[in-house]
């Protein structure tokens, strides 16, 4: 073999690679569940719908759905010390906020706190959000967008 065809498979391989990789982050992105349960991270000071910001994290949030209901359950570690309030978007229907605030916490010193609450008559694709009234930068959102439910992606 010449090194000239030893650069073209090196260079061929390379591509694949890329090529892979690209499809397969939109695919994680878009796919966290799909059944009737799923888990999310919630990003540190994330206030995209669905979009990661950042690579620190502030938990996860579980979506379980039981005929009409969805349950979260939200676990909380290393967030920003504070009062909490928990509330769930809509993503299919361009983040709109779905019934408002949920509940309200305070965690522990260390940003921890685990809590779980039931939202009714939702269906579709979800993101998860605990606002932090006591700091600047409030928002703690989950990466990638949930999919549970009827309105799920075929």
């Amino acid at each position: 073999m010449t090194a000239g065809t030893a650069l073209r498979r090196r260079v061929l391989y390379g591509g694949l690679l890329v090529a892979l990789a690209a499809f397969a982050v939109p695919a994680s992105l878009a796919l966290a569940g799909g059944g009737k349960s799923a888990t999310a991270n919630i990003e540190y000071h994330n206030d995209d719908c669905g979009t990661s910001q950042t690579d620190k994290l502030a938990g996860t949030a579980t979506f379980t759905r039981s005929g009409d209901t969805l349950t979260i359950a939200v676990k909380l570690k290393g967030a920003d010390p504070g009062t909490y309030y928990m509330s769930l978007w809509d993503a299919g229907n361009g983040c709109a906020q779905i019934d408002g605030y949920k509940s309200k916490f305070k965690t522990e010193s260390t940003g921890s706190k685990t809590v779980t609450f039931d939202v009714g008559g939702t269906s579709g694709q979800f993101v998860f959000c605990a606002y932090n009234n006591d700091s600047a930068t409030p928002w703690n959102c989950t990466v990638p967008v949930v999919q549970l439910g009827p309105n799920e992606l075929p």
